[in-house]
């Protein structure tokens, strides 16, 4: 399909505009640190052009394009993924523990065997 120089500029304004939106959100809600209220915005402005450019697959890619990873690498995402590798981490230290004190119930079974042993071989 051939675009007409009309077509293209209407395009990039509606970029332009898009990058400005993009902007004023960034501004005003993810540098005052509302992630979230940025990300969900973000998600429902795509999800509208989604809807309005259905049928132009390339006036879709490139809407998609201006955000790309933006969307995908906030601080919140990496907050999250902070607090997965952080609970991870306890768990892991939780089970050490646990393990170690299972090894101490052992080895004190295994003290108290060997005493009643002893005692018994007394007898």
């Amino acid at each position: 399909m051939i675009y007409n120089k009309s077509v293209i500029e209407k395009w990039k304004g509606f970029l332009d505009e898009y990058k400005k939106i993009e902007k004023y959100l960034e501004e005003n809600f993810l540098e005052k640190g509302n992630e979230k209220a940025y990300r969900d915005m973000v998600e429902l402005i795509i999800r509208i052009a989604d809807y309005v450019f259905r049928d132009k697959e390339k006036v879709r890619k490139g809407f998609g394009d201006v955000m790309g990873g933006k969307v995908l690498e906030l601080e919140s995402d990496k907050l999250i993924q902070r607090g997965v590798e952080q609970g991870i981490a306890m768990e892991r230290k939780k089970t050490e523990l646990v393990r170690r004190k299972a090894e101490a119930a052992e080895a004190e079974i295994r003290r108290l065997r060997k005493i009643l042993e002893e005692q018994n071989n007394k007898q």
